[in-house]
């Protein structure tokens, strides 16, 4: 018997992914952190991640716990032997065929709210994180709420978002005025139980509509989608049959111009679905633990809150390095511009672009500033941060070492062949075009891009893309 005096599932036998030694490397794990400290990262939860100890098991899954509920619910026997399919589906599956219409969505609905299941130690780390815009959910409970709820109390009570099947463009998707992180936000892309029918995926037959529902140009949650736009994708868990896995990473990253990044996070990788992803350029890791990934980037995180507490996302950018990749974008920015210039960094780094950035926002001692000079002759491309902090009229500092980065750039673009297209201004406030207090040869550029919105145009992301890949084959070879 359970503390609530209700009978308890027999014990589910739950085989558990040995995790990896070194999933991610440092640098691995210091982009993730800085892609989220710049609110880049969404991650996308799965029924891996849904682990409790249950009964003398560590660590059990829910989605097994609530199948063997629903059995006994229902006086059926339960299956035996491991399967590809959790056991809940397998249950409902079974019974989707003699059941009558929203018999099923109530018996689940009943099961999966019991209040003697632990929440997962996965979600309430999740929770923990504060740089997250928004949560999503491939999963059809109601626990990443209460996480949230259970770590930051009733004054930050989280906003559901549900997708159904058969919603609208209003129900269905992100509101028009989603604000990231004003209000912690989970969206539910399969849907989330009650007793209505046809409200959540139920069986796996229903999770192929949903499926279908999400790319349907009637259904689809077309802000949702926008809003992934330049974004990294962090698919936790997930562990969907191959059809649905590539499906489903499909759908989320379906415009070829969204620029998204996947990274993807699982016990066990199938051919066929990490073929797909290797296809997508996903940063596919080692196959391990989700549980053990959450909880070390969970630690991470908070170390990284303890010792640098209150700064801003430039001054949490990582240390400096030495040398650069070679071809890799360089960033030139005033020590005003710290937070625009991590953006754009982030922004490219989300897209597979390699950058390098004095972190510092600091005048460099001379050793320093040899290695800023050799890695602007190394990078691809020159982008120059113009803001109205370039205007020393207005300045109280009678010179700026960014314009000395500007000089050597200017020295390097004459050794660049006709039509490199090395210097590139992006303005990030509203400093018009040609503004005298701009050095030639930037003020007579008219190749300035403007970083509206806290967005770079696609456009300049595939010049980016396409020139570094110039920039790196070696002299001679066959492009």
């Amino acid at each position: 018997m359970s503390d609530t005096g209700m009978d308890s599932p027999p014990p589910v036998s739950v085989s558990s992914p040995s995790p990896a030694p070194n999933p991610l490397t440092e640098r691995d794990w210091e982009k993730l952190l800085n892609l989220m400290a710049a609110r880049l990262v969404v991650p996308v939860t799965g029924a891996e991640l849904l682990c409790v100890p249950w009964a003398e098991q560590p660590a059990a899954r829910l989605y097994d716990l609530w199948g063997q509920a629903l059995a006994q619910r229902r006086e059926i026997a339960v299956p035996e032997g491991p399967q590809e399919t959790p056991l809940l589906y397998r249950i409902a599956n079974d019974l989707s065929v003699s059941c009558e219409p929203g018999d099923l969505e109530y018996d689940m609905d009943e099961v999966i709210r019991r209040p003697e299941w632990p929440l997962p130690a996965s979600l309430r780390q999740l929770a923990e994180i504060r740089d997250f815009p928004l949560l999503v959910t491939t999963t059809i409970d109601h626990l990443m709420e209460a996480a949230i709820a259970a770590d930051r109390g009733p004054l930050e009570a989280p906003r559901q978002i549900v997708f159904t099947r058969d919603g609208n463009s209003v129900s269905n998707d992100l509101p028009k005025d989603f604000v990231p992180g004003k209000i912690p936000t989970v969206f539910h892309l399969f849907g989330a139980t009650c007793q209505n029918p046809g409200k959540f995926a139920v069986t796996e037959d229903m999770l192929i509509e949903f499926s279908w529902a999400l790319i349907n140009k009637e259904y689809a949650p077309q802000r949702l989608y926008d809003f992934l736009r330049g974004k990294t994708i962090l698919l936790l868990g997930c562990d969907f049959p191959d059809w649905l896995g590539r499906f489903f990473v499909n759908a989320l990253t379906q415009k070829p111009d969204a620029q998204i990044a996947v990274w993807y996070v699982s016990g066990g990788h199938l051919s066929g679905l990490r073929d797909f992803l290797k296809r997508r350029k996903a940063h596919l890791l080692p196959p391990q633990s989700p549980v053990d990934f959450v909880a070390e980037l969970n630690r991470r995180w908070k170390a990284r809150q303890s010792l640098e507490p209150g700064l801003a996302v430039a001054d949490r950018a990582e240390p400096k390095t030495t040398e650069s990749k070679p071809g890799a974008v360089f960033i030139s920015y005033a020590r005003e511009d710290g937070d625009a210039a991590e953006a754009i960094r982030m922004q490219l780094e989300a897209a597979g672009v390699d950058t390098w950035m004095d972190a510092s926002g600091l005048e460099p001692g001379a050793e320093f500033q040899e290695v800023i000079h050799d890695n602007i002759k190394r990078a691809s491309f020159f982008l120059a941060i113009i803001s109205r902090a370039l205007d020393l009229e207005s300045s109280d500092r009678p010179g700026r070492f960014v314009l000395k980065e500007w000089k050597w750039a200017v020295d390097e673009n004459l050794e660049r062949f006709t039509g490199a297209n090395f210097l590139q201004p992006v303005v990030v406030d509203s400093t018009p075009m040609g503004a005298d207090f701009i050095d030639r040869p930037f003020r007579d550029q008219v190749n300035w891009t403007r970083f509206d919105d806290g967005k770079l145009p696609p456009a300049l992301l595939d010049l980016l893309t396409r020139g570094i890949r110039r920039f790196r084959v070696p002299a001679g070879a066959n492009r």
